[in-house]
């Protein structure tokens, strides 16, 4: 996979994500209706809406099932970490670099898709669409 089709992978997944959450927001859930679909602590929940960037890949798919949006996007990111581990190894080192990545999160994102934190997705993304631009430019 490319820099192109991975730039495609990442920017689905945080377009993916943000329609959820604006849905969510347009729908005026209540607290008690969101536990009882995400099942996760008060406090959590609080934390949550709070702070976006706090909400895991698997509680925004949960979401999207349950105000009837596509996961589609969202899904993709059970492949992510995969896909990374495929590049060449310079290009990868360079990545670590840039996205402050490493091996050791690479392989907790692997095993757990769940685990991946936006900031993480948002720096990758950015650093992808830089690659590209600069490479379109030779």
């Amino acid at each position: 996979m490319g820099i192109e089709q991975l730039l495609h992978l990442v920017e689905l997944y945080l377009n993916s994500r943000s329609r959820v959450l604006l849905a969510l927001e347009s729908r005026g859930y209540r607290r008690a209706e969101l536990q009882r679909v995400l099942q996760v602590h008060p406090n959590v929940l609080d934390r949550r809406q709070r702070n976006p960037a706090l909400w895991r890949p698997g509680e925004l798919r949960q979401l999207a099932d349950e105000l009837g949006t596509s996961a589609w996007g969202i899904m993709g990111i059970r492949i992510l970490a995969a896909q990374l581990f495929l590049l060449p190894e310079s290009f990868r080192r360079q990545l670590y670099k840039e996205t402050q990545l490493n091996k050791t999160k690479l392989d907790t994102r692997y095993n757990d898709y769940d685990t991946w934190q936006y900031e993480e997705v948002w720096r990758l993304a950015c650093t992808l669409r830089r690659w590209r631009d600069v490479n379109a430019r030779y």
